[in-house]
């Protein structure tokens, strides 16, 4: 059901949605920084629907219309997604069926990290909650 992603993907790209505003709460800076799916293109995800799968199946169940119920979202600049996909249960089980009717979604993101020094963090940490670096505590 397009509809069902056309949906989550008009909230995420509307600045004025409660999803885009908690993005950026408290900090302009951050306003940039929203919600995404790691989608590689504008068609939505390249897996088929997710949901709601014919138990034992294989296929869809006939009183739902098929849709992407189960997703990842993320929110990082230091994240850069690599893989997005579904496994298709019934392609992957021998003999070929559906164990639940919901297909499991995977991402696979490289994410950039930098070593912190714990001990120096937690002193900067203390200095601001507790006065100045110098020591002097701060008035309230």
């Amino acid at each position: 059901d397009l509809g069902k992603y056309d949906q989550l993907t008009k909230l995420l790209r509307d600045p004025t949605s409660a999803l885009a505003r908690q993005s950026s709460r408290g900090n302009q800076n951050r306003a940039a920084l929203t919600w995404q799916e790691p989608v590689f293109g504008q068609d939505g995800p390249s897996f088929k629907p997710t949901f709601k799968l014919s138990v034992p199946g294989p296929g869809y169940a006939s009183k739902r219309v098929p849709a992407w119920t189960d997703r990842i979202l993320f929110r990082s600049m230091d994240v850069r997604p690599m893989r997005y996909d579904a496994v298709q249960q019934d392609q992957i089980l021998d003999p070929p069926r559906n164990i639940t009717d919901h297909n499991p979604v995977y991402g696979l993101f490289e994410v950039v990290c930098i070593k912190v020094n714990k001990g120096a963090l937690h002193s900067h940490v203390r200095d601001l909650v507790h006065g100045t670096p110098s020591g002097h505590k701060l008035d309230k």
